[in-house]
């Protein structure tokens, strides 16, 4: 039983770190998290809808036959619809960075992102004197 539990537990999660960099390779950092987010809750809708079904399917059944080759099924529709990708580097377009010119911010040179941009220098609290 532990060696199963080993065996089981320990790559549980090991897709994790692996999926969250094809979806940074592909689509950046900028919104990762709510890319990840949607990858994974997409899983779980798949987990929760197979294992409904497996339940459902013995239920009516009285056998795991039908979910067997369903499964099979499935295993080799995915190979067969991924056989087609070609993998290869993704070709970005140039990305044009907005102009940057030094602008003055508390009486020293800055970069500011838009011209003429001026911060209010920090204003320190007053103390009331009582």
């Amino acid at each position: 039983m532990y060696l199963f539990s080993a065996a089981i537990g320990l790559p549980w999660l090991s897709t994790v770190p692996l999926t969250n960099g094809v979806i940074g390779g592909i689509f950046g950092v900028a919104y990762m998290s709510t890319l990840s987010g949607f990858v994974f809750f997409s899983h779980q809708i798949g987990s929760f809808i197979g294992v409904w079904l497996g339940g459902y399917l013995f239920d009516h059944t009285g056998s795991y036959q039908v979910v067997w080759l369903i499964s099979i099924a499935l295993g080799i529709f995915a190979a067969l619809v991924n056989l087609p990708i070609e993998e290869r580097a993704i070709e970005r377009a140039p990305c044009r960075a907005r102009r940057r010119e030094p602008s003055r911010v508390d009486g020293r040179e800055s970069l500011g992102l838009i011209s003429g941009s001026r911060r209010a220098p920090p204003s320190s609290p007053k103390r009331r004197r009582s």
